[in-house]
């Protein structure tokens, strides 16, 4: 599911993404629609890549670099899937 989620994420295609019809998704602790935010301005993603899963909870979480206009900005990412959808994503620019 993350590989799908960023690659949906690197191409700005967030119906790429299977979502919970109760999905929760925040950018910088602020709770947007999944089509707002970072979907909007990712030109790509960096080098540098981070994962970690959690299978007792279904959850899974990314470290990386995304990139808007000509910035590179850390970014960190939290799922949370249950029965094959993404129920929560958390994410964290620092730009």
């Amino acid at each position: 599911m993350l590989n799908r989620y960023l690659a949906a994420l690197k191409s700005a295609a967030p119906w790429q993404v299977p979502w919970s019809p109760c999905v929760r998704n925040t950018e910088n602790n602020v709770a947007l629609k999944v089509d707002d935010g970072l979907w909007n301005t990712v030109t790509g993603l960096g080098g540098y890549d981070l994962r970690c899963a959690d299978t007792v909870t279904g959850q899974v979480c990314f470290f990386g670099m995304v990139e808007e206009s000509d910035a590179m900005s850390p970014f960190t990412l939290r799922l949370k899937v249950a029965g094959g959808q993404v129920v929560e994503a958390e994410s964290v620019v620092v730009r």
